[in-house]
C-alpha cells in the first residue's frame, strides 16, 4: 500500500469519526496513519481506561477497532464495524460521548477550574480561567449539577411552551 493511499484511508476514518468536532469533544490527539490502512490516536481520560484507539480497514471494506490501555494491553475489540457505526462503538467502549453540545459545556466548566482552558493567540498558547477552584470542590460540583438540571428543565419547558411563564405556573403548582 502506497503512502498516499495510507493517508487517504486514515483521513477517511478521521472524517467518519466526526473530524474536528470529534477532536474538540473527546480531546483526541496524536493521530497517525497505519501502514496497513488505518488510523491510531490517543484519547483523554475516560472511565474505561482506554488510552489509544486503533481503527483498521479490513478486506471486507469494514473496520476493525481495538481499544488499548496506556501500557498497550488490548481492552476491547470490535470486528466488521460499518463506517456509520464507528462513533457508536467508540462511545460504547470509552463512555466519551461525542456531541457538539458537550464540548462547549465542558469548556465552560473548565474555565472555573485551576487549569482553565488554553487558546492560541499570535502563535503563543495562553491560559484563560475565571477562578481557580479545584476539580474535587464539592460545593462547586454541586452548583454545576444544579445549574445543569435547571438548564435541562428550561429546555424542556421551552420545547412545550411558547414562553417561560409556564415555568412559573409549574413551580407554583409543584410547591402547593
Amino acid at each position: 500500500m502506497e503512502l498516499k493511499e495510507q493517508q487517504e484511508i486514515a483521513n477517511a476514518i478521521f472524517q467518519q469519526y466526526g473530524g474536528r468536532e470529534f477532536v474538540l469533544v473527546t480531546g483526541a490527539k496524536n493521530f497517525q496513519y497505519l501502514k496497513d490502512g488505518g488510523l491510531i490516536y490517543e484519547i483523554g481520560r475516560n472511565e474505561k481506561g482506554v488510552k489509544y484507539v486503533e481503527t483498521k480497514l479490513n478486506g471486507d471494506d469494514l473496520y476493525d477497532v481495538r481499544f488499548f490501555d496506556s501500557k498497550g494491553k488490548v481492552l476491547a475489540e470490535e470486528k466488521d464495524v460499518f463506517a456509520d457505526q464507528l462513533l457508536d462503538v467508540f462511545q460504547q467502549k470509552t463512555h466519551l460521548y461525542a456531541s457538539l453540545l458537550l464540548g462547549p459545556s465542558h469548556l465552560f466548566l473548565d474555565i472555573w477550574t485551576q487549569g482553565g482552558v488554553f487558546y492560541k493567540k499570535k502563535g503563543m498558547w495562553k491560559r484563560f480561567k475565571i477562578a481557580g477552584f479545584s476539580y474535587n470542590n464539592f460545593l462547586i460540583n454541586f452548583m454545576a449539577k444544579i445549574a445543569g438540571l435547571l438548564l435541562l428543565f428550561l429546555s424542556y419547558g421551552g420545547m412545550h411552551a411558547q414562553n417561560y411563564n409556564s415555568i412559573y405556573f409549574y413551580v407554583r403548582n409543584v410547591i402547593r
